[in-house]
């Protein structure tokens, strides 16, 4: 690397009040502006895990500078080693943040639980949910539930209890209450070129006095497999209707090859008043 490169990359380093912080294992990369990865100890390589080079990578002891060729994927699995550790990252091409410095502490500190997005993995959210979920679509019903299910989507609304990711945003519109069954309205908005794909969903009940998770049945899913650039999408979910005291319902929306999971959590006060009412036998 040359006098002039090392001077470039310095500078970068000195511009802090173009720069965001931010969690370490999801690395936003513009084609403009360089992003600054900062490591603890002196890297020895990375490693992107393409066989095209979307990414131009340079390393100066302690840092790694990368930029973006072309137009990469929206998201690509990669890997930096240092001298004493090994951390996966995923690195995101964000083409509307083309003037600014990004950089990046690895280890970074956790965002808290109190933030929009959240630390539950997808696998921590399958283990506690997968259970509930088998067999969860054999029912002798299932036409009936489809059509009222692709009904109540066709209504438009209001997102409530949004949660953001990346440039996707998910929330919940409405929810209804038949036959001891809810119907809840999802749904989704996104600004990436790339358009989001929604990979899964899983349904969870947590008690919001002891945190505690608990799956609940999907009994039918419905609605949008893709969410387009500034286009809404809507996905419907139903699920045995249960009594919310202290508790809150999960809809965890896996979208492929951008984690976190989007979880949008739904509570009492979303829900209208006769879908708490117990019913009458």
């Amino acid at each position: 690397m040359n006098k002039r490169i090392k001077w470039l990359l310095l500078l970068c380093l000195l511009q802090l009040r173009l720069s965001a912080w931010a969690q370490a294992d999801t690395i936003l990369v513009t084609g403009k502006a360089a992003t600054l990865i900062t490591c603890r100890s002196p890297v020895k390589v990375m490693q992107i895990e393409s066989e095209h080079p979307w990414y131009n990578t340079q390393l100066l002891g302690k840092v790694v500078m990368i930029r973006a060729i072309g137009i990469p994927p929206i998201a690509t699995s990669a890997v930096i080693i240092t001298a004493k550790r090994v951390y996966p990252v995923v690195v995101i091409y964000d083409p509307a943040m083309a003037q600014n410095t990004l950089q990046y502490r690895i280890p970074a500190k956790r965002k808290s639980n109190h933030g929009n997005s959240t630390s539950n993995s997808w696998q921590q959210l399958l283990a506690i949910a997968d259970k509930s979920a088998e067999n969860a679509f054999d029912r002798p019903d299932t036409l009936g539930v489809a059509r009222i299910a692709g009904n109540f989507l066709s209504d438009p609304g209001k997102l409530h209890a949004k949660v953001r990711h990346y440039k996707v945003v998910a929330g919940f519109v409405r929810g209804m209450k038949l036959k001891n069954l809810f119907y809840l309205h999802l749904g989704l908005s996104g600004k990436s070129v790339v358009p989001a794909e929604v990979e899964a969903v899983r349904v969870l009940k947590q008690n919001i006095r002891s945190k505690a998770l608990e799956g609940m049945p999907l009994l039918y899913q419905t609605g949008s497999t893709v969410v387009q650039q500034r286009r809404k999408a809507s996905i419907g979910v139903v699920i045995p209707a249960t009594m919310l005291h202290e508790e809150a319902i999960w809809v965890a929306i896996k979208l492929r090859n951008i984690p976190p999971p989007l979880i949008v959590k739904i509570r009492r006060r979303n829900l209208p008043a006769y879908m708490l009412e117990p019913d009458f036998v």
